[in-house]
Formats: C-alpha cells, structure tokens, sequence
C-alpha cells in the first residue's frame, strides 16, 4: 500500500498494481516506465541517466512521524504535536516551540499554518505570530485546506448547501459557489482536487454519466470547461501550474494511466510519464514540481515478487515537455508516493525526502528516521 492523495486534501491508500504484461513489454508511451524487473535496464538506458552521487542523509534527532511532519525547507523542520506547532534545525536537533496551535497543514512557502479547532478555522502567521479566525464550521463540511501556494486562501465543502467555500485569509472576504448553480443539480458529482491561479478557481469535477473535466471559475461565477477527459472512467487525480500556459496533472486519460503536460495555448494534452494497467490494475505515477516550475519529481513502480518498489527520478520542464531524465532512488521501499514525501526549498535549490528505517507500522505513526538532502547542482551522472 502507497498514500496518495486524495480529495481536497483527504488522504486516502490506494493498492498500486503493477504494469507488466506476459511479455514485460513497456505499457503506453512517455518518459521513463519501469513496469517489471526483466525491462528495468533497458528503460533506464533508453530514457535516463543514472545519479551516481549520493544524497546526504541527515539523521533525525528529534523523534517525529510522518504523520506529525508538516513541511522541511532550508534544512528545518516543521512538525505538529499534542495542539503545537514546533520547528527544528537539521543541524543540531533541537525542538523550538513556535506556537501552540494544532496545525493542520502549512503552505507551500511555509508563511502560514492552518488548524480547526473545536470547528472554528485559524490561520497563522509565523513571521508575525498573528492568529486569525476565518469561519465557523457547520457540522457536515468536508477538509479545511491552503488554496494556493502563498496560504492567501483557504477552500472547503458545505455538504448541506452544496458550497464550496472560499475565504480569503488577509480579509476574511468569503465566496461562496453552489455546485447545483454552477453544474445543474447534479445527481452526484466528486471533485477531487481544486486550486486559485490568478484569482480565478480551478476545480477537477466528476459529474455522474458526464465523467471528469477540469473547470475554471470565474469572480462572476462563469464556469468555463478547459479540459474534457475522453472517457467515462477518466479521471484527474492531482493537478497544478507549472506556469500560465502550462497545467500538469496525473490520472487516467483516453483510458492511459500517467502524468500529462496540458498546453493551455494550443489547448493539447500531452503524456509525459506512464503508468501501467494489468489485469490486477491500474497504477498511476505522482509527481511534485520544483516552485520556480523547472524540475519535476516523479515516480514510478517495480513489480518484483511480493513488493512493489519505488524508483524515482527527476527532470527538467523545457519547452512544455520532459527532458533530462536522472533516476535518483532505484528500488527504494517508500511509504508514501512523491507527491506527499517531496519537500521543496522556496528557491528551488534542492529537496528532501523523509525516510524510514521500518515499514511495520501505519504511515502516520511510522517514524522518520533520517532525511535525504539532494542539493540540485551536486546530482551528478556518468
């Protein structure tokens, strides 16, 4: 089992299933597929090269969960414990109290931390150490969550009116968007993932009998489709900007597992990573993009005996499309998909990658026992 993500912010474990067939052969098109252990050489030859430095690995002093971690950047530490929020060096591993708030998540900059509590919802500041109240929540709501990498707006469901809310958390300004309004009552519909970009809302919404489109909402409340899957059982399962022309994101489409580029200006989606699909099904690689929207992490499944193993890469966005392709964790046992494991520094730099000596326990109680710092210029191949 892999911990993916899932809708708004709900978390949800998935089985990931292997993409080999009885002649190993390489499933679907795209960069780097690794879909069993008799091809693994020959798709690393043929699509990337192969890190033959060493990340450095930083053992954890402090005794913290993944389920208790928040966010690394600039070698510190963001974790959450018992209603704090506590921060610690990767140097020297001491705990520093910084507020006692029971964060739920930090954005993506790390400027600000997000917490319910007895359903009133908080954001706060740490440069400033303000905490602000946005709302109140009504009894049946769905995941508090940052929409946007800044924390300049939060996002959650009304189940009771069909709203999405959003706050702005500078002015407490609220927005509401019924999704009987703006989709025509429908009978059932799911949106697994939503963001602001340019204060217009993006949201991955499926509508029973019509399938999966991504959807852009404007401040009058115009709803504008920008991508329509081919199939009913298509699907977005995660999906950001790269920059204003360039949308990513991972699911199934034209019924092809994988991570797709879609160029906004030409209006075309194109498959840059695979995933694979057996008669045991269907398995769908993660990926996570460098702030300045240069790099991308992305992973990829191995098949071998009981296991399912993770092997890693990064590369480089040129010209809306893959390049560059450097395999950095080869049959690594992660505990999670590189979505949820990949911490970013602000500038791009470098990244870390929490990792566990133990896989016995749940990923929220298992614990970390050293942290992988890949520094961006010192990856160095043959």
């Amino acid at each position: 089992m892999k911990l993916v993500n899932g809708i708004l912010g709900v978390t949800i474990a998935v089985s990931v299933l292997t993409g080999c067939n009885t002649q190993g052969n390489v499933q679907g098109e795209g960069k780097t597929v690794i879909v069993s252990e008799d091809v693994i050489l020959e798709s690393i030859i043929s699509d990337a090269k192969v890190a033959v430095s060493q990340p450095e690995q930083i053992a954890l002093k402090e005794e913290v969960t993944y389920g208790e971690l928040l966010k690394i950047e600039s070698e510190k530490l963001y974790f959450t414990r018992e209603n704090s929020l506590y921060s610690t060096s990767l140097d020297h591993g001491k705990s520093t109290l910084i507020e006692h708030i029971a964060a739920r998540h930090l954005s993506r900059n790390g400027e600000k931390a997000l917490s319910v509590e007895n359903n009133h919802v908080y954001v706060f500041t740490l440069e400033t150490g303000e905490k602000k109240k946005l709302a109140e929540l009504e009894e049946n709501h769905g995941d508090v969550g940052f929409a946007d990498p800044e924390g300049k707006y939060i996002f959650f469901y009304e189940f009771s009116e069909s709203n999405l809310v959003l706050i702005n958390t500078a002015t407490n300004e609220k927005t509401l968007y019924n999704f009987n309004e703006l989709f025509d009552s429908p009978k059932n519909f799911s949106f697994p993932g939503g963001m602001i970009h340019h204060n217009a809302v993006y949201l991955a919404t499926h509508i029973q009998d019509e399938g999966t489109a991504l959807y852009k909402l404007s401040d009058d409340h115009k709803v504008e489709k920008m991508i329509t899957l081919k199939s009913i059982n298509d699907n977005i399962f995660d999906f950001e900007f790269i920059h204003d022309d360039l949308l990513v994101f991972n699911g199934v489409y034209d019924e092809e597992p994988g991570i797709f580029f879609f160029d906004l200006k030409k209006g075309e989606v194109n498959k840059v990573v695979s995933g694979g699909t057996s008669s045991e099904g269907t398995w769908v690689p993660s990926y996570s993009i460098s702030p300045d929207g240069t790099k991308m992490l992305f992973n990829t499944i191995l098949h071998k005996g009981n296991q399912f193993l993770d092997n890693v890469f990064i590369a480089s966005i040129d010209n809306n499309q893959l390049s560059k392709s450097i395999q950095i964790i080869q049959n690594g046992d992660l505990p999670a998909v590189i979505k949820i494991l990949a911490h970013w520094n602000e500038d791009s730099t470098a990244f870390y990658i929490p990792r566990s000596d133990s896989n016995e326990r749940s990923y929220s109680d298992l614990k970390i026992n050293y942290i992988s710092v890949y520094e961006l210029d010192k990856i160095k191949t043959e």
